[in-house]
């Protein structure tokens, strides 16, 4: 009964799981968005001080809220970085086109780290 299993999943499974998935994780994922977009760090620390959650949890979401910016920031120089030296835009994976000397191009694993 279904399909025919791929790698010991089957195609019905695999979809109810993306389904599910969808419905679940991705409201979730919106209202993060939201909250962290449209709340300041103070707003979102005396709300939860006015909510009684313990110091630790407080001043541990406000220094993630904090390095949010500075991560986009360094993104944004990193890919700005690959684009001066003519690597591949998007490239996540850290694969750059590297000139040759001839006519030809090789394509270079460079590891982001």
């Amino acid at each position: 009964m279904g399909g025919r299993a791929i790698d010991g999943v089957k195609p019905r499974s695999l979809v109810q799981f993306v389904t599910v998935a969808a419905r679940k994780v991705l409201p979730c994922v919106l209202i993060a968005y939201w909250a962290v977009e449209t709340t300041s760090v103070g707003e979102f620390s005396a709300a939860l001080w006015k909510s009684r959650v313990p110091r630790g949890v407080i001043v541990t979401t406000s220094v993630i809220f904090r390095c949010f910016p500075t991560i986009n920031a360094e993104w944004r120089a990193i890919r700005s970085a690959m684009r001066m030296r003519a690597s591949v835009q998007g490239s996540c994976l850290g694969l750059s086109i590297l000139p040759r000397q001839r006519a030809a191009s090789t394509c270079r694993f460079s590891p982001p780290w």
